[in-house]
This record gives structure tokens, C-alpha cells and sequence, in this order.
């Protein structure tokens, strides 16, 4: 069995046997910092893609077989504006007869007439298929977008959800928008800008065809609302402690203040929109007055022929609509742009360990032993702190070891035990991880669902999920529920439904689901970050027990600021500005009365 052990250098460091990896974050005088922000290729974020580039990325979401076929089919429909000017013209001629080719009239009236059913026929049907085709491009292009943006999501290091942009609010509202907006540059709003631009060439070509002069006329012619959305969705998910403090009127007034100066923002975007809309809705009765103008004056002085014209004119005029359905579509293509920029720095952001990957060396066992050794650490998104300051440690296989400090300090985390596994498979050493934490997320659906999220593996026995419950004192709550005729039962049909953060729990009892959850991975390491911190004390001594239990025949490191979680650890490490100062079992380190002797002290321990 592999023992794994960390090792993070100074640049400058001499040793050349040393086979560890070091981290992947970048190395700044030895400090293990966050790089500047780029994709995959290395360009910043801040950079502005083109549309034609924008429009590139979107269409990969759409199998490119697919949308050619239905630009195809479109086009092919769309070519019957030119039957259209064509049939108008000739309807006009016919229409101008003297009475006395009443014969002729009817007779040329009524064949253009049938005419002009048929092609109602094949507008009718074109138009049902054209729209079924972009529509369906649309959805799929929606579902594709949201699918690979929330994959991404999940796959982001841990620090950037830190960030604003990243954060709950942040997410939900690009999942919910950006993804609705990535429609304009498809489906309905990319069939109709098509459909508009296979119309005006197919008129342009028409009228010069047969009328050149008046045809050259016609040719010549993600993050804004994020910060109301992220305050919203955090105000609505603490709405209990808004309440208890009355400050509906204050988060009213805070969420109405951050619209208000969004809103006086999107002033010039606004008026840029009115100016298309307007623009898209005078441009049509300006080609008509210019057309009859330009048009009067070739037939006196040209010699056009009323046919020539008619025909010529309602090509214009069709193209004329057409570039005036262009300046409508402005607002959609403006919005959909800024989602395509949005999503594409979401899918292309560098991840610095990428779980999704399947290279590396396959971890079928390990002991659970650990050794780190002068490991600097400093918060990403807080650099000028440092965390860990040459630290080094070891902890044996079945050893439950203690990491301690000042609150005031601040605590080496949980990742800690992450030994440097670049060289490693990380689906594959994940797998022998476990984590509890302070504050558990529990998902919305059964507490069977909750459970089985603690491992991979298809087809999880309801014996070992039950075994798993009993290991963390969760198997007496769960038959006592109501409507449970057994375990088994309440698995199977599922009678209770937890809100989505375990809103139906109490903090004991969530806590509790989440060890059950980490037990059922069968760990080698079992990592603890403040796993009993916001429980009461009835609560933490219930959890307390569970993990005390948890943690025989496991490599166990437990991450605490109250000193009784760890007082039976079998060593604790006490840490001070990065590094370790004190290392022994809980009576050794009071005996010796320092800075943990103080710590103890200070939390009303010292009895014990």
C-alpha cells in the first residue's frame, strides 16, 4: 500500500530526490498564490471576443448537420419572396387592362390568383417547418448551454466560489438567464435573421434582374442584475432571521437600491434600443416613399414598363421589411452577445485540478498514512495572509491526529491531508477521502438520496445503508418518522422529503446525515473541519460520540477551534502564525502548560 506524503518547496529549493509533485497553483517566492485570471489558452478574461467569434462558439452547441440542413430547407423556402414580386407584378398588369380585354383580365386574374394560393399553401407549410426547425435548435442549444455551463460549475476550484461572481446568487442567475439569452444568437432570432437575409438578396437580385436602376436603391439602402440576483437569493434563504429582526423594510429598500442604480445605468442602452426599434419601423414607409419617387420618374423618363416596376418594387419592398426586421432584432442579438461572453469565460476558465480528467496513477488501496512537509500556504483569494509557513507533519495509518490554533489566527483547513497528487488519478485518491464539515449541504429530496451522495458506486445495498446509519446514531430517527412501517420502507417509498439545506432537520440530526453520508465511502482518511462548532451542546456531545466512533481503524484529522473535539485525539498539533509550536496528546500539552494550556483555559476546559 502507497504511502502519500506532500511536499511544497521554495523555487530555490536543492532537493533533487524529492519525488513529490508541487502544487499547481502558481509559486511566488515559495508561496503557493492564485496566477492572474485566463482561460485555458492563457488570455485574461477581460478581453472582448468579436461578434463573429461569439457567434462561432454558440453554434458548436447545435450539431452542425442539423442547423445546415434547416438553413438549407429555409433558404429553399425562402426563395419564394422572389415568386411573390414576380406574381404581384404580373397581378398589377392584369389588373390595368382596358374593358374591352375583359376576357384577357378575368382570365390572367384568376391564374395569378391560383397562384398566389399555392404560394399561401407553401407559406403556410414553410413557415410551420422553418419555425419547428429553429425552435427546435433553440431548445437544444438551451439545454446543451445550461448542461455544460452547471458541469463547469461543479468543476471550479474551490476558491473561486469565493468570489462575487461565483457566488450562489451569481450562478443561479446565469444558469436562469445567460442560457435563455444565448438564444439570440439562434433559433427564432437567428432563422429570422437569416430568413431576413436570404429575402433581401433574393429581392435585390430581382429588381436588378428587372429593373437595375430603382434595384440599386433597395442594394444601397450576465451581469448587471447578478448583484440584485445573488442579494435576493441570500435574503430569501436567511428570510427567518430577516423576520426576527424586522429588517423587511431595510432588505426592501437595500434590493430597490440596487436595481435603482442599474437602472440609471442601462439609460444609454435603453435609448441605443428605442433608436433601433424606431429605426426598424420608419424604414419600411421611407423605402416605399423613395421607391413610388424614384420609381415615377423612370417610367417618364426611362421607359419602364408598369410590369418592370410593380415587380421591381415589390422586391424592394420585401427587402426593405426585411432590413427593417434586422434593427428589431438589435435588443435580443445585444443581450445574447454579452451571455455567449459570459458562458465562454465560464467553459474555457483554467481549473487547476480538473476531477473530470482520467489520466494519473489509479489508487486501488492505500494505508491512510500521511506526511506533509514544509508546506506554504496562502487563501487565494486572500494573498497577503499566509496560512501555513513551512509546515510539517506526520500522521501514522488509524491515527487520529488534531489541528488546533486561536480563532483570531485563523486555521489550517481540511485540504491539509490533500498529499500532491498531480501524478495521481483524483476520482481514483478521492476515493479514500471523506468530509465532514461545519455546515453539511443537504439537497433537496429523500434522506435515502442524501446518504447514497456519499459514494459513486451504482447500485449501493440498503444494508450497507443501513449499517452506515446505525454507525452514526441516525437509524432510530429515521424509523421513528412518521408513515415508516420499517427502514427498508422508508427508503423505498420515501416518505420524507427534506427541503433542500435539511430545512426539516435540526443541526444534530444534519450532521449526523452527513457523517452517514462519509461512512458510506468506507474512508481510509476521514478529514473533520469544525464538525461540531454550530451544534448546542446537547447536540455536539450526541455528534461528538458518533465521530468518536467514526474514527476507529480510520486515519483521521480533525480541524477544530473547541479544544473538546480533539482532546482524545491521539496527537494534537498546535499551530501559531503557520507553523506548528506544540505537538502532543491533550494531558501532555496541559501538563506542559502552554499556548494550548492557554486555549483550553480560555474555553473554560481546564477541569478537564
Amino acid at each position: 500500500m502507497p504511502r502519500f506524503h506532500a511536499d511544497t518547496e521554495f523555487p530555490d529549493s536543492k532537493d533533487e530526490g524529492n519525488e513529490s509533485i508541487k502544487h499547481t497553483y502558481q509559486i511566488e517566492q515559495g508561496l503557493v498564490t492564485e496566477g492572474p485570471e485566463s482561460d485555458s489558452d492563457g488570455k485574461p478574461f477581460d478581453r472582448r471576443d468579436s461578434l463573429w467569434e461569439l457567434m462561432k462558439f454558440v453554434a458548436h452547441f447545435n450539431k452542425k448537420e442539423t442547423f445546415t440542413n434547416f438553413c438549407v430547407c429555409s433558404f429553399g423556402y425562402h426563395r419564394r419572396k422572389k415568386s411573390h414580386a414576380v406574381f404581384y407584378g404580373k397581378t398589377i398588369s392584369a389588373l390595368s387592362l382596358p374593358p374591352n380585354m375583359y376576357g384577357k383580365l378575368r382570365h390572367d386574374v384568376n391564374f395569378w390568383s391560383l397562384m398566389y394560393l399555392m404560394l399561401g399553401g407553401t407559406a403556410f407549410l414553410g413557415w410551420g417547418a422553418s419555425g419547428l426547425c429553429f425552435a427546435y435548435c433553440a431548445e437544444r442549444l438551451i439545454h446543451r448551454a445550461r448542461d455544460s455551463s452547471f458541469r463547469a460549475m461543479l468543476y471550479q476550484d474551490i476558491f473561486m466560489f469565493d468570489k462575487p461572481r461565483f457566488s450562489a446568487g451569481s450562478l443561479t442567475a446565469a444558469l436562469s438567464t445567460d442560457a435563455t439569452n444565448l438564444a439570440g444568437m439562434s433559433g427564432v432570432t437567428l432563422g429570422s435573421i437569416f430568413i431576413v437575409s436570404t429575402t433581401l438578396i433574393a429581392g435585390v437580385a430581382v429588381s436588378i434582374v428587372i429593373g437595375w436602376k430603382l434595384g440599386l436603391i433597395a442594394q444601397q439602402s450576465k451581469a448587471a442584475y447578478a448583484a440584485s440576483a445573488m442579494y435576493g437569493c441570500e435574503a430569501s434563504s436567511a428570510i427567518k432571521k430577516v423576520a426576527s429582526l424586522s429588517l423587511e423594510r431595510h432588505v426592501q429598500k437595500e434590493y430597490h437600491n440596487i436595481l435603482e442604480t442599474q437602472r440609471k445605468k442601462s439609460v444609454i442602452s435603453t435609448l441605443k434600443s428605442s433608436t433601433f426599434y424606431a429605426a426598424s419601423q420608419s424604414a419600411n414607409f421611407l423605402c416605399i416613399a423613395l421607391a413610388f419617387w424614384y420609381g415615377g420618374s423612370l417610367i417618364i423618363h426611362e421607359g419602364y414598363s408598369m410590369v418592370q416596376f410593380f415587380i421591381a418594387y415589390a422586391a424592394v419592398i420585401a427587402g426593405a421589411f426585411s432590413a427593417g426586421a434586422i434593427f428589431s432584432l438589435t435588443p435580443d442579438m445585444s443581450k445574447s452577445r454579452q451571455a455567449a461572453q459570459d458562458i465562454k469565460i465560464l467553459l474555457s476558465r483554467h481549473v487547476t485540478i480538473d476531477a473530470r480528467k482520467e489520466t494519473g496513477e489509479q489508487v486501488p488501496e492505500m494505508d491512510g498514512s500521511l506526511e506533509l512537509r514544509n508546506i506554504y500556504f496562502r487563501y487565494p483569494n486572500r494573498p497577503e495572509r499566509l496560512v501555513l509557513n513551512g509546515l510539517g507533519l506526520s500522521v501514522q495509518t488509524g491515527q487520529y491526529i488534531g489541528l488546533v490554533e486561536r480563532v483570531d489566527v485563523g486555521k489550517a483547513p481540511s485540504y491539509l491531508c490533500w498529499s500532491d497528487i498531480s501524478k495521481l488519478n483524483v476520482k481514483s485518491y478521492r476515493s479514500h477521502l471523506a468530509l465532514v464539515s461545519q455546515e453539511p449541504t443537504l439537497y433537496q429530496g429523500t434522506i435515502r438520496k442524501k446518504i447514497i451522495l456519499g459514494t459513486n458506486e451504482e447500485g449501493v445495498s440498503e444494508e450497507r445503508v443501513i449499517q452506515a446509519c446505525k454507525d452514526a446514531n441516525i437509524y432510530d430517527f429515521i424509523i421513528s418518522l412518521p408513515l415508516v412501517i420499517s427502514f427498508i420502507a422508508a427508503f423505498l417509498r420515501c416518505p420524507l422529503i427534506v427541503r433542500a439545506r435539511g430545512g426539516m432537520l435540526s443541526g444534530g440530526q444534519q450532521q449526523r446525515i452527513a457523517i452517514a453520508r462519509a461512512l458510506l465511502r468506507n474512508p481510509r482518511i476521514l478529514l473533520l473541519d469544525e464538525a461540531t462548532s454550530a451544534l448546542n451542546s446537547e447536540s455536539e456531545k450526541v455528534v461528538q460520540d458518533v465521530l468518536n466512533a467514526a474514527t476507529r481503524g480510520r486515519t483521521t484529522v480533525a480541524v477544530a477551534h473547541r479544544k473538546g473535539t480533539v482532546q482524545k485525539a491521539d496527537c494534537i498539533y498546535v499551530l501559531h502564525e503557520g507553523k506548528v509550536v506544540e505537538q502532543g496528546m491533550h494531558q501532555e500539552l496541559m501538563q506542559l502548560g502552554g499556548r494550548y494550556f492557554e486555549l483550553v483555559k480560555l474555553q473554560g476546559l481546564n477541569s478537564v
